[in-house]
């Protein structure tokens, strides 16, 4: 389901014209956001907000090759938040944050 309150831009640009398409299941426990092309991560990625106090999995997922990269294995929200890392590379990517 949309959940786009899980995140928030790093510069008002992205915010504003670029936001990513978010998405989490009802508890939160998982949340995917698709960055489109057009995302400038060069401006900075964003934050995620509003996690629960668990560690995380966080990888990104590559549509265009099918290739995973993970971020962190158990990355721990301070305060309920995670910042979110650049893409690995260009073009459009899936975030995958799953609380484990």
């Amino acid at each position: 389901r949309p959940a786009p309150h899980f995140f928030e831009a790093s510069n008002a640009e992205n915010e504003i014209f670029y936001r990513p398409a978010v998405s989490a299941d009802n508890d939160g426990r998982t949340i995917v956001i698709y960055f489109a092309e057009t995302y400038r991560f060069e401006d900075g990625a964003g934050t995620l907000r509003g996690l629960l106090p668990h560690p995380y999995k966080i990888s990104w997922f590559d549509p265009r090759s099918g290739e995973r990269t993970s971020i962190a294995a158990a990355a721990m929200p301070d305060g309920g938040e995670l910042v979110v890392p650049p893409a690995p590379g260009e073009g459009d990517w899936v975030l995958t944050v799953q609380a484990i």
